[in-house]
């Protein structure tokens, strides 16, 4: 921990699927929601990666306990105006036709720019650098956290081990012989 540094951050990484029933492709996970309970619970405020979604867990349990005033998305309302590109990664299906199991979405896979990641997350370390809080959380996508942790780091915050939450449970596929 830095000596001068008077902000404790906890990040906490999960696929954007987990957060809400908001998100795209959200899978209710009982585990995260008591994951989300248990880092949240010392904490004075949350910050949260959430893009243009509305009412995650973390935002619903963060209000209930703290009030709406200790609870920020991360990201601008408008990218543009604080030049960060609309456009920082994408993704699709591999293949349409192979799914894992009927009734399952096909398979994945993610991109993004780096640069415009770059430009979010310095972003991010300014709003955390500019709000008071002792103790806090930021949930931020999976390939976030340890970008997103050296950059705080290097702003002088103090960072718990991250946690990266990836349920395991909800990818195994049963086989049939």
């Amino acid at each position: 921990m830095p000596e001068n540094a008077t902000k404790t951050v906890q990040v906490l990484s999960v696929p954007h699927t987990l957060q809400g029933p908001n998100f795209n492709g959200y899978v209710n996970d009982p585990s995260y929601l008591k994951l989300l309970k248990q880092v949240c619970a010392d904490a004075d405020f949350v910050f949260e990666e959430c893009g243009d979604k509305k009412d995650s867990h973390a935002e619903q349990l963060t209000v209930a306990r703290l009030g709406v005033t200790r609870y920020r998305n991360l990201d601008p309302p408008d990218r543009k105006a604080v030049g960060i590109p609309e456009t920082t990664g994408g993704g699709g299906p591999i293949d349409y036709s192979q799914r894992p199991q009927p009734g399952m979405p096909p398979d994945c896979y993610e991109w993004c720019i780096p640069s415009a990641q770059q430009l979010r997350e310095e972003y991010w370390v300014k709003m955390v650098l500019g709000i008071e809080f002792k103790k806090a959380l930021a949930v931020v996508g999976l390939a976030h956290t340890l970008s997103f942790t050296f950059r705080l780091q290097s702003a002088g915050v103090a960072v718990r081990d991250p946690i990266t939450y990836t349920p395991y449970h909800h990818f195994q596929i049963i086989q049939k012989c």
